[in-house]
């Protein structure tokens, strides 16, 4: 943004925090105060450690039934590019006017831009491919919501085909599944998990399913607890964690960075790991203890296998015979499972242990047993149930 629009948005913001008359006591911290309601003028903002790297008031608009915009400020640092920090405030409001319940379009006043969308929001939407028709007067359109909040959520081109296709279908809208992961219900890789590896996802993300419906809640509950078990990972390669001196579990704080590239598999429900800067390390998770190192420039093949006590006992052998007949040639094949491994008798495990030793592809346990994993997969299951779409 330039300099003279910064200004004025941040005189916008001003206004709306200072000047304007009937704003609401929890703004000004008295007792008894009460959130604004969606009708009302609302400030956000977006920060990271404690700077403003972004901010917006935005409103549902009783006579145009959607979601009106009054101030659009982003800035940019060296870490956090200004295209980013907008595409961010972008989702924000998208995911705020699905929430609204209105119509999914967006409308800025003329004070938020001069009269005209925002041109870093005309330029988002060029890059994603997607041409916003009605810049001057100052509205994106359904249609067009639709198609730039699909083309902002990360989702891999197999698991886009698949919600496309349950989009088409009328199973379940493609904008409930974006606001689910930019709410932070699901991930990305979550979601593309379920979605690849269920002939029913819909089920899954929209909670339509019940445990009364037996092997549909079986079929969606696995399906959720793989793609659970499946981000505890990705949170635990992504996390700058550890043990200290004493073997206390620290964090020590920052991000090694994202890997370069997660591919999902989803025949045998394998998540490729390629690291970027630096090599991957898990800690906390080998049965051997210390931690895993998967050198810059390879590839963490993990196997995830999200079964209960009873179904590692019955089947963790042979699966471990067969995954090591496979061809793992450039890769550092794993197989992940839940804590229910804890949960086997002595015995049990020593005979588990002593087969991925044999045929080198070693145990990476949870700290969740598949009790955890499930009672969140519900919690997620009616979040899905309750939202709109």
């Amino acid at each position: 943004m330039s300099p003279d629009r910064v200004a004025k948005a941040v005189e916008r913001l001003r206004f709306h925090l200072y000047e304007k008359k009937g704003r609401h006591d929890f703004e000004r911290g008295r007792a008894g105060a009460k959130l604004p309601r969606n009708h009302n003028w609302r400030a956000y903002r977006l920060t990271e450690r404690g700077e403003v790297l972004g901010a917006t008031v935005a409103r549902f608009a009783r006579t145009a039934e959607c979601l009106e915009i009054d101030v659009f400020l982003t800035t940019g640092t060296d870490a956090y590019p200004e295209a980013e920090v907008c595409r961010a405030v972008v989702l924000f409001c998208m995911s705020e006017a699905f929430k609204t319940g209105g119509a999914l379009a967006l409308l800025f006043t003329k004070q938020a831009a001069d009269g005209r969308v925002p041109p870093e929001v005309v330029a988002l939407a060029a890059e994603h491919g997607v041409t916003l028709s009605h810049v001057d007067e100052c509205y994106i359109d359904e249609a067009e919501f639709r198609a730039l909040y699909l083309a902002l959520t990360d989702l891999e081109p197999a698991a886009r085909d698949v919600l496309g296709r349950l989009g088409e279908e009328r199973l379940v809208s493609p904008e409930k599944v974006c606001y689910l992961i930019h709410r932070g219900v699901w991930t990305a890789r979550e979601i593309a998990a379920i979605l690849l590896s269920t002939p029913f996802p819909e089920l899954a993300l929209a909670g339509r399913v019940r445990p009364e419906h037996r092997l549909l809640w079986a079929d969606a509950l696995s399906a959720g607890r793989g793609g659970l078990l499946g981000g505890c990972l990705d949170r635990a390669l992504s996390l700058r964690e550890g043990f200290d001196g004493e073997g206390r579990f620290v964090d020590v704080g920052g991000r090694t960075g994202e890997p370069t590239r997660v591919e999902f598999e989803p025949v045998e429900y394998c998540r490729r790991y390629t690291s970027r800067d630096g090599p991957l390390t898990l800690s906390g998770w080998t049965t051997e203890g210390g931690d895993l190192v998967v050198e810059e420039g390879a590839v963490l093949a993990a196997y995830v296998r999200a079964w209960d006590a009873p179904g590692l006992a019955a089947r963790l052998g042979a699966e471990l015979r067969r995954l090591s007949s496979l061809g793992h040639e450039g890769e550092t094949p794993v197989i992940v499972v839940s804590g229910d491994l804890r949960l086997l008798s002595a015995g049990e495990q020593m005979s588990l242990r002593s087969v991925a030793l044999e045929r080198n592809l070693p145990l990476l346990v949870s700290p969740d047993t598949t009790l955890a994993l499930d009672n969140e997969v519900r919690r997620r299951f009616a979040r899905g149930r309750i939202t709109r779409g």
